[in-house]
């Protein structure tokens, strides 16, 4: 039997070869486009559960109130938390501190090589976390000072292991930064994988800190907030009770305010949550995702393949009422109702997964180039690598697989079921007010979603726009960000080699200004915490901080709005001699200062000493419009891993850029010289609301084709049953665009419904995802109108060659029987 239902389908599929051909082609489409989100949605997933102890660890969050108000919620905290919380209760059997100092150069011999993740960590930090290691002893690779693990990537970079002996390289040394001690090498990890939070390059060891900065500050100083805690926990600990009992833990330690200067608050964040989940954390150590924007794209891969069965359904309508005498036959015959449905089910089995085979094969060819264009990670290695996530993701899809096969073939049995048999054989079709009513629902589904998914991507694509284009308030256009001197020692002379080296800069015709900060514009500041005004003790304030040198102002284009800039006799190598700052027009607001006048005089006072604002200076964006202006106060101070700002004229970049070099060898020898354009570096900012919104254009795309397979099916459907009215309307002189119209204005009123029902919810949608920046778009009524009226255009091309066919067909073929 069986055999037999196999010949009758591939019988019928290849006579229709149109319809078919819809079929797999909106099937194809659906399943391809769900594969690939699946692999994206894997991949971000995938994070951290890699690591054997991955359910058992956690991060400590920690959050900061000063007066009532919360200044800070981050992922750093004081060097003791970590220790104290594992000494304080039993439910934590370790844990491991990563200080995080950015960037380090490494060399050796005439080698150098900045390290972008650079971590010193306690030696458990080799136990709780799986990362290979190739080479050495992870019970003894961390535990002295001046001991180092270096990756394979750093490892060929400084020695010959083209043969992969990473044994013999145990013992050798390198040296970091400006530390004249070499650092022993003592193990070598693998490359850490892309799906890790953490990215270290060089693991550093934690006791080194203490030669630096003094065994007590680095193990127990609860004022010092730089530091990253990873905790594991017993098997089967309940991480929310543990959360709990960390309100006595700081009311314990830190004693109110008193002790940091303010509340504190700690929170546990599993380890495989951070990744999608810290969107809203400052001081992230990692590159992290979005939560939201994973389950967006879930959602919208089952939207697309209900989209392709829809289409299934309205098109093997079609196909069952043109065989309804086949089934009438059947029926006479003695065939049973369950026997129908067989034969439809196994029709459907096969489009099915001949559809899904073309879709894996289109995924996995279409993987790599999407992975580029895209700037996402598509790869079928973690949506088949085995996690409990992954594998619910494969039931999921195989469920969501055939829950579609039985709806795409048990409907047209069902509809043909219901027919009176001697009708049919008569040629006499009954459509049912409720089979009509489902097909029109199907269609209004299918074009809601994807006006909905249009609207959606106009606000991303107009949002990022607005970020992109908007005015920072400070001018970065050709200004060059270049790297640091780490490697020149701080000495007496330092100051003043900085500015003969800023003079021999902007001596040259090509370069207008050259400045030394901190932090440039992009780049997250320091914090203030405690900071007091003279005259209001007790309220304790907060504010980020930029260390500047007194050409910051100028080189920026930045306005002075009260009081004076700073200048060069601000600056001194005596830190107590330093007094005199200028903050921005939020933190004179802050401050309690109506008019930014009013602040030039105040004093402050943080880090133990005093410090007097002399000017207010215009407010501008540091980070990018996620975040809103806060408070800087700007100090007059130099160190050596400040890096410099470079404005260039636009005509003559390459020589510019020459002579900045040269400048900078003579300079600062023996210094890695690495410069970027500014501008570019704060686009990036930007990069994953771009990134998603191209996403989300590629599969908003691949929606609006899969419905419009759905209308054409629709359309064919509703070709066939009114051919005896439309050859009647010819026969009595209408004419083809009035046919035309009067066979289309049915799908334009679907659209319209389509366009109510997508409305709201694209606009509730949009408000969503705009809540994470700070400066956003207003929601325009005419982007849903927009999105409507293009629904129309496209729903009237795609029926209007059935229609004109319909309308241009002999009304005598469709009279005949009559």
């Amino acid at each position: 039997m069986l055999s037999n239902y196999l010949k009758i389908a591939l019988r019928n599929l290849t006579r229709n070869r149109l319809y078919a051909g819809l079929n797999l082609l909106g099937l194809t489409a659906g399943m391809a486009a769900c594969l690939l989100i699946l692999q994206y949605v894997s991949y971000e997933w995938s994070y951290d559960r890699f690591h054997e102890k991955a359910d058992r660890i956690c991060r400590v969050v920690n959050d900061r109130y000063q007066s009532g108000k919360r200044v800070q919620i981050g992922t750093i905290t004081y060097p003791a938390v970590g220790p104290l919380i594992d000494e304080d209760y039993p439910e934590v059997v370790n844990h491991t501190r990563i200080f995080f100092p950015g960037s380090a150069i490494l060399h050796r011999e005439e080698e150098m090589l900045r390290s972008a993740g650079g971590y010193f960590v306690d030696n458990e930090f080799l136990s709780l976390f799986s990362f290979e290691l190739l080479a050495g002893d992870r019970n003894t690779a961390l535990l002295e000072p001046r001991q180092v693990v270096l990756t394979e990537k750093v490892a060929r970079h400084f020695f010959d292991v083209q043969d992969g002996d990473y044994g013999r390289l145990i013992g050798q040394s390198i040296l970091l930064n400006r530390d004249e001690q070499p650092y022993q090498v003592t193990g070598i990890l693998a490359d850490i994988p892309e799906n890790s939070l953490l990215q270290p390059d060089i693991l550093g060891s934690y006791a080194t800190l203490g030669l630096y900065m003094g065994a007590e500050a680095v193990d127990q100083s609860l004022r010092w907030s730089d530091f990253y805690h990873y905790l594991e926990v017993r098997p089967g600990t309940d991480i929310a009770a543990l959360e709990r009992k960390l309100e006595d833990f700081s009311a314990r330690h830190f004693k109110g305010e008193e002790v940091s200067g303010a509340e504190e608050r700690f929170y546990l964040q599993p380890l495989k949550d951070a990744h999608l989940h810290s969107m809203h954390l400052e001081y992230e150590i990692g590159e992290v995702g979005s939560g939201r924007v994973v389950w967006a794209l879930l959602a919208i891969a089952l939207f697309i393949l209900g989209l392709a069965w829809v289409n299934y359904i309205n098109l093997s309508s079609v196909r069952a009422i043109e065989r309804a005498k086949e089934v009438g036959i059947r029926r006479v015959a003695g065939a049973r109702r369950g026997q129908l449905a067989r034969q439809f089910l196994t029709e459907a089995a096969i489009v099915n997964a001949l559809s899904l085979f073309l879709a894996g094969y289109l995924a996995y060819l279409a993987a790599p180039l999407l992975s580029h264009r895209l700037g996402v990670n598509l790869s079928w290695q973690y949506l088949l690598s085995g996690d409990g996530l992954q594998q619910l993701l494969l039931v999921g899809l195989l469920g969501w697989l055939l829950l579609g096969i039985l709806s795409s073939g048990l409907y047209p049995a069902f509809l043909l079921g219901r027919q009176q048999t001697a009708l049919v054989l008569k040629g006499q079709y009954s459509q049912s007010e409720g089979s009509r009513r489902l097909r029109q629902g199907l269609v209004v589904f299918q074009f809601a979603a994807s006006i909905a998914l249009v609207s959606v991507t106009w606000m991303v694509f107009r949002q990022v726009r607005f970020m992109t284009r908007q005015s920072l308030g400070i001018n970065i256009d050709q200004v060059l960000r270049v790297s640091q001197p780490e490697q020149t020692n701080w000495d007496s002379t330092y100051i003043e080699r900085v500015q003969s080296f800023k003079d021999a800069l902007t001596a040259h015709p090509d370069i207008k200004a050259a400045t030394a900060s901190s932090r440039a514009p992009g780049e997250r500041m320091g914090r203030i915490f405690g900071m007091e005004r003279q005259g209001q003790e007790g309220v304790s304030l907060s504010s980020n901080f930029i260390e500047v040198d007194h050409e910051y102002a100028e080189t920026y284009g930045l306005e002075t709005v009260a009081g004076r800039d700073l200048n060069a006799t601000d600056h001194n190598m005596n830190w107590p001699m330093i007094e005199n700052v200028v903050v921005n027009e939020s933190a004179a607001e802050q401050m309690g200062f109506e008019q930014p006048a009013e602040a030039i005089g105040a004093v402050l006072r943080f880090w133990d000493k005093e410090w007097t604002v002399v000017g207010v200076m215009k407010d501008f964006h540091q980070m990018s419009f996620h975040h809103a202006i806060e408070p800087i106060v700007f100090l007059p101070v130099y160190h050596n891993q400040e890096p410099f700002s470079v404005r260039i004229s636009g005509k003559n970049a390459d020589r510019a850029i020459e002579h900045l070099a040269a400048e900078y060898r003579r300079f600062y020898p023996g210094n890695l010289l690495e410069y970027e354009f500014l501008d570019e570096r704060v686009q990036r900012l930007y990069e994953a609301d771009r990134r998603f919104g191209s996403v989300l254009l590629f599969f908003t795309v691949l929606a609006i084709l899969v419905a419009c397979l759905g209308l054409f099916g629709l359309a064919s459907y509703m070709a066939f049953l009114r051919a005896k009215e439309v050859g009647i309307r010819k026969v009595l002189g209408a004419s083809v665009p009035g046919i035309v119209g009067l066979l289309s204005k049915d799908f334009v009123r679907l659209v319209v419904w389509a366009a109510l029902i997508a409305t709201p919810l694209a606009w509730l949608a949009g408000r969503l995802w705009l809540r994470d920046f700070a400066y956003r778009i207003d929601l325009p009524w005419w982007v849903f109108i927009a999105a409507g009226v293009m629904a129309v255009f496209i729903a009237l091309a795609t029926v209007s060659w059935q229609a004109a066919r319909a309308a241009l067909a002999n009304p005598v073929e469709a009279l005949r029987s009559e």
